[in-house]
């Protein structure tokens, strides 16, 4: 069976893809230009962009309440994204702030 993605899903995947590309480069020419400083940021946020820092040491419950959280963003969005306040490749975070400033300004 194939799994259906949402576009917020799709749109995500390759922002994440570009920035992982993006680092890569600026990893392979710090290293060339012999700017261990600059190779080990982008290495550190290459690391923070793949989740690396999450491992054994964190706990089951840590890891369920990403889960949850995850699970109650994707349902925020599932109330915002079909308001078309703004284009949904947009954060969810401009999608709530839109709809606030929208219910502000109809309570004047």
């Amino acid at each position: 069976m194939k799994k259906k993605f949402r576009l917020s899903e799709i749109t995500k995947r390759e922002q994440i893809g570009q920035a992982v590309a993006r680092l890569d480069a600026m990893f392979k020419a710090a290293t060339a230009a012999k700017d261990s400083k600059t190779a080990l940021q982008a290495q550190r946020e290459l690391n923070r962009l793949l989740d690396l820092y999450t491992g054994p040491g964190r706990s089951e419950s840590g890891g369920e309440e990403v889960t949850d959280l995850r699970r109650q963003l994707d349902l925020i969005a599932g109330h915002l994204l079909p308001l078309k306040l703004a284009d949904e490749g947009y954060p969810v975070e401009e999608h709530a702030r839109l709809a606030a400033e929208f219910i502000r300004t109809a309570k004047r």
